[in-house]
C-alpha cells in the first residue's frame, strides 16, 4: 500500500468542500461524540414523543370531562328550568287557590250578614219580642242566602233563656207553619233549596230523576218537639236547666220522612259551645269545627237518634218519657209504617251527602245601633269543597289541599280539572313535596251591613296547597335526555374525528420520521456531527465554536440547493493512499472477490483510523483518502498523518497476513505492502 507524498508536509492550508465529497468516514473522537450525540437525540426524541403522547391523552381526557361536563350542565339546565316551570305554575294556582277560599269565605259571610240583617229588621218592625220571632216567608230567604253562600243548610237559633223556655215550647206549637210553607217551595222549586246542589257534584240521582220532596200536608201538628231538648246516646233529654238554650228553630230545607229536630237545643252540642261562646259573648263571627256529613242528621250538624225513634211521633217520645203534653195539642194517632213508607220514590235531601262541612255561626243583633245585643244565632252549613269550586286555577292537575285548625282537625282535597275530590280525614300530601307547601289563614274582613268581625282566637283554620307528584309529571319531557345524547353524540363526534386526524398525521409522521431517519443515517455516515447537523438544520450556516473561518463560494442562483457548506482549516494532512498492483489484480478476479478485499482491508484501516483519530473522507476504488486535523484541530496532525498511522497499519495487518481472498494473492499482497509502506 503506498502513502503518496503529497501528504509527507503539512498542507499551510486546505479549504475542504464537505459537501462536495461522496463518501468517507470519521475519526474515533468523532465517532464516539457521534454516537453520544446519536443517542442524546433519540433521548429526546423518545422524551418528546412521550410528551406528545401524554399531550394527547390529556387531549381527549379534556374532551371527554367537558362532555361529561357540558352533557351534564344541558340536562341540569333542562331539568331546572322543568322545574322553575312547574314551581311557578304551582305558585300561581296555589296563590288563586288561596284567593278564592278567602273569596268564597267572604261571599258567606256577605250572605248570612244579609240574612241577620233581614231579620234584625223585621224583629224591630214587629211588636214581639225575642225570642218569640217568626220570619214571614222564611224559605225565600233562605233560597237566596243557600245560593249566594253555596250552602246546604241555614238555620235560626234564638236565645232562650231558663226563664222563657216554656213559654219558648209554647210559642213554638203554635208557630210551627212555617215548616209547611218551607215544604210547600220546596215542592213548587225543587232546585231552590237541595243540600247536594250546593257545590254542583252531588251524582246521586241517576240520569231524568227528580227530586220529590215530602207533601206539605203530611206534616201534621206533631211535626215538632213539644219540648226544648238534647240527644244524649241516641235518646231526646228535655233541656229544663240551662242558662240558655238556642233551640233550632227556622231553618231550610225541612227534611221528611223522619222525625224532625225542631226545638233541639245546639248549645247542647259540645263541639259547638265555645264557638256559640264567642258569637253571643263577643259578637263574632265564627267558623265552627269540621264533621263529616254521613254523620250527621240530613246535613244539619246534629246528634242521630236511634233508628227506632224515627218511626214514631214526639208525642209518644216524650209520653213514654214521662213528659207531660202540653194542652194545645191534639193527641193524633201514630202513622203506621206503610204510610211512612209512602214516598213513592221520594228521596231523602241528604242522600249524596258526605264529606267535611263546617258551621259558620252568626250574630243576629236586636237592632242595628251601636248598643247592640245579640238575640239569636244563624247558622250557615257549607260544604268544604264549596270554598274550593268556585274559580278553580285553569288546567289544575293533582293539587293538593289540605284543611287544618286548631282544633285537631284535618281534611284533605285533590283538584284535578274541575273536580274537587276529597280524600279523607287527614293529611294526605306527599311528603316529598312538603317544601312547596303555601299556606293560607282563613279570613275575611268584617261584614258589609253589622261590621262583624270574624273570631281569631278559637280554632282558626288554615289551608295549605300541595303539589303531587301527578301534577309534577305534567312538567317533566323527554326534553333534557334528548339534547343531553345529541350534545354527547356530538363530543363524541367531535373525539372521533380528532382521534382520527391524530392517527392520519401520526402515520404520515410516521412515515416521514423514517425517511428522515434512513436520510440521517446516510449524511451521519458521510460527514461529522457538525456538518450533518449544518445540512439538516441550518443549511450551511456556520455554528458558533467551529474553529476556523467559513466561507460560502457561490451563490443561490448557481447552487439552487442553497450556498455550499465549505469551512477553511489551516493546520492539516491529507493522505491519498493506493494499493500497488491493484489494477492488474483485480483484473483477473471476480467482483466479489475484489468487493471482499477492499472491503476487509479498508475495514481494519478504518479501525485504525478511528482509533488515531483520522478523518477518512473517501475511497474510490482502491485509493483511499483521509485528513487529520479536522473537524477537530489536532497540532500533531502531521505527524499522526505520516508516522503513526502508517506505522500502526503495518503493524496491525503484518500480525494478520491472511486475508479471505485466495492465498496465493494474500502473501503476494502482504510482501507487497510491507515493502512498499512506512511514508
Amino acid at each position: 500500500m503506498t502513502f503518496t507524498s503529497n501528504n509527507e508536509k503539512p498542507l499551510n492550508g486546505a479549504s475542504v468542500a464537505t459537501n462536495s465529497v461522496s463518501g468517507g468516514g470519521m475519526t474515533s473522537s468523532s465517532s464516539e461524540s457521534r454516537t453520544r450525540s446519536e443517542v442524546q437525540e433519540t433521548a429526546h426524541i423518545i422524551q418528546k414523543d412521550h410528551k406528545i403522547r401524554r399531550f394527547r391523552i390529556m387531549t381527549i381526557a379534556v374532551l371527554f370531562i367537558a362532555a361529561l361536563a357540558v352533557c351534564g350542565g344541558v340536562h341540569t339546565s333542562l331539568k331546572r328550568a322543568e322545574r322553575r316551570e312547574f314551581e311557578n305554575r304551582f305558585a300561581d294556582q296555589a296563590k288563586q287557590i288561596g284567593h278564592t277560599l278567602e273569596t268564597e269565605l267572604e261571599n258567606k259571610l256577605r250572605a248570612i250578614d244579609a240574612l241577620s240583617v233581614t231579620i234584625a229588621s223585621f224583629a224591630r218592625s214587629q211588636t214581639g219580642q225575642w225570642p218569640n220571632v217568626t220570619v214571614p216567608e222564611f224559605p225565600y230567604r233562605a233560597a237566596s242566602t243557600l245560593s249566594v253562600g253555596r250552602a246546604i243548610s241555614v238555620a235560626l237559633q234564638p236565645m232562650v233563656s231558663a226563664d222563657q223556655i216554656s213559654q219558648w215550647e209554647a210559642y213554638s206549637i203554635q208557630k210551627q207553619r212555617w215548616q209547611q210553607e218551607v215544604l210547600a217551595f220546596q215542592t213548587k222549586f225543587p232546585e231552590a233549596i237541595r243540600p247536594d246542589s250546593a257545590d254542583g257534584t252531588n251524582t246521586s240521582l241517576s240520569s231524568g230523576e227528580k227530586r220529590v220532596f215530602t207533601d206539605p200536608s203530611r206534616v201534621s201538628a206533631e211535626s215538632i218537639s213539644d219540648f226544648v231538648f238534647r240527644i244524649d246516646n241516641g235518646k231526646p233529654t228535655r233541656v229544663t236547666e240551662a242558662n240558655v238554650a238556642l233551640p233550632l228553630w227556622q231553618h231550610a230545607p225541612v227534611h221528611a220522612p223522619g222525625l224532625p229536630r225542631t226545638n233541639f237545643d245546639i248549645y247542647s252540642v259540645e263541639r259547638n259551645a265555645a264557638a256559640l261562646d264567642q258569637v253571643m259573648q263577643n259578637h263574632m263571627a265564627v267558623l265552627g269545627q269540621a264533621f263529616e256529613l254521613s254523620e250527621s242528621s240530613q246535613g244539619h250538624d246534629l246528634p242521630s237518634i236511634d233508628s227506632i225513634l224515627e218511626t214514631q211521633t214526639w208525642s209518644d217520645i216524650w209520653t213514654q218519657n214521662g213528659q207531660p203534653i202540653s194542652a194545645i195539642r191534639t193527641r193524633q194517632s201514630s202513622p203506621n209504617v206503610e204510610q211512612n213508607q209512602q214516598s213513592d220514590g221520594l228521596s231523602s235531601l241528604s242522600n249524596g251527602l258526605d264529606g267535611p262541612a263546617v258551621n259558620i255561626f252568626y250574630p243576629v243583633f236586636s237592632d242595628l245601633n251601636d248598643n247592640r245585643t245579640v238575640v239569636a244565632v244563624l247558622a250557615l252549613t257549607t260544604k268544604w269543597d264549596s270554598f274550593l269550586l268556585p274559580n278553580l286555577p285553569p288546567d289544575p292537575n293533582g293539587l293538593i289541599v289540605t284543611l287544618q285548625n286548631e282544633c285537631d282537625q284535618s281534611f284533605s282535597f285533590e283538584i284535578t280539572g274541575e273536580e274537587v275530590i276529597y280524600l279523607g280525614s287527614g293529611d294526605y300530601h306527599e311528603e316529598a313535596y312538603e317544601k312547596y307547601g303555601k299556606e293560607f289563614m282563613l279570613v275575611a274582613d268584617s261584614s258589609v251591613f253589622t261590621s262583624v268581625s270574624m273570631a281569631s282566637g278559637y280554632c282558626s283554620h288554615t289551608a295549605t296547597v300541595y303539589p303531587s307528584s301527578q301534577m309534577r309529571e305534567q312538567f317533566a319531557t323527554t326534553a333534557p335526555m334528548v339534547y343531553t345524547v345529541g350534545t354527547a353524540v356530538i363530543f363524541l363526534f367531535t373525539m372521533f374525528v380528532f382521534v382520527f386526524y391524530d392517527y392520519l398525521v401520526q402515520r404520515r409522521q410516521q412515515y416521514l420520521a423514517d425517511k428522515a431517519s434512513k436520510t440521517t443515517a446516510i449524511i451521519s455516515s458521510l460527514f461529522p456531527k457538525n456538518v450533518r447537523d449544518r445540512l439538516l438544520e441550518d443549511g450551511g450556516q456556520n455554528p458558533s465554536g467551529v474553529t476556523g473561518i467559513t466561507e460560502v463560494k457561490g451563490n443561490s442562483v448557481d447552487n439552487p440547493s442553497g450556498p455550499p457548506i465549505a469551512d477553511f482549516y489551516a493546520n492539516t494532512t491529507v493522505m491519498f493512499g493506493d494499493i500497488a498492483g491493484f489494477t492488474a489484480w483485480s483484473s483477473s478476479r471476480q467482483p466479489s472477490e475484489v468487493f471482499t478485499l477492499l472491503e476487509t482491508l479498508y475495514g481494519k484501516i478504518d479501525s485504525i483510523a478511528r482509533e488515531m483519530n483520522v478523518f477518512k473522507v473517501e475511497t474510490i476504488g482502491d485509493c483511499y483518502v483521509a485528513v487529520t486535523g479536522l473537524p477537530t484541530p489536532q497540532e500533531d496532525h502531521h505527524m499522526r498523518m505520516v508516522s503513526d498511522t502508517p506505522r500502526l497499519c503495518i503493524t496491525r495487518l503484518s500480525s494478520n497476513p491472511f486475508l479471505p481472498v485466495s492465498n496465493q494473492y494474500i502473501v503476494i499482497f502482504y510482501s507487497r505492502l510491507s515493502l512498499q509502506g512506512g511514508c
